[in-house]
């Protein structure tokens, strides 16, 4: 597990590899609301294979995020 923040954006990403190919991507903004995304990926540089799964990955419902990111679960969930 890796963590990048984006200044430009004001968010920062946990991002969770599930399996060599299937990483998690949670967003969390800077007013502290979070949402989790998943998508397959190539697996080959997940350090470069995040953004295309917080762009474009499968938004999970909250149950699933808290349990992919049991830390963040106290924060506001973005439906």
């Amino acid at each position: 597990m890796f963590e990048v923040r984006d200044d430009k954006r004001g968010t920062t990403y946990f991002i969770r590899a599930l399996a060599c190919r299937v990483l998690a991507v949670a967003s969390l903004d800077n007013h502290g609301d979070w949402s989790v995304y998943v998508d397959a990926v190539p697996g080959i540089h997940h350090n470069f294979e995040w953004d295309a799964v917080a762009a474009n990955g499968d938004k999970q419902s909250k149950e699933i995020a808290c349990a992919l990111f049991p830390y963040l679960e106290q924060k506001p969930y973005r439906e």
